[in-house]
């Protein structure tokens, strides 16, 4: 399974994964999707392979579900950001949520 280029996973994964990217365009794809959620529910049903982010199928690596196969084909780091607009009505608790986990 494969991201859309134009989709940010996709150009993550051919920019800073060349393993993954070389592998990829060997492949026949069968399904193409910006949605991770449901390329993970594909690959859970034994549909494929495909790059998921570790924070969202770790628990279902650790219960067996799923195989790492990233010392086959590569992993990547990336950084994920939260952002709303300045004048969000949510800023304040945004901001009161930060300040509350900043003291744990």
């Amino acid at each position: 399974m494969t991201y859309p280029d134009t989709s940010y996973l996709g150009q993550t994964l051919l920019r800073k994964c060349p393993d993954w990217a070389a592998a990829q365009r060997t492949m026949r794809p069968i399904c193409e999707s910006a949605f991770s959620a449901g390329v993970r529910e594909m690959v859970l049903q034994g549909i494929g392979i495909a790059w998921l982010p570790m924070s969202m199928v770790w628990q279902d690596r650790e219960a067996g579900r799923i195989i790492d196969l990233s010392n086959i084909l590569g992993n990547c780091e990336l950084t994920i950001c939260l952002y709303t607009k300045t004048d969000h009505l949510l800023t304040a608790h945004i901001h009161h949520l930060a300040e509350k986990n900043s003291t744990r």
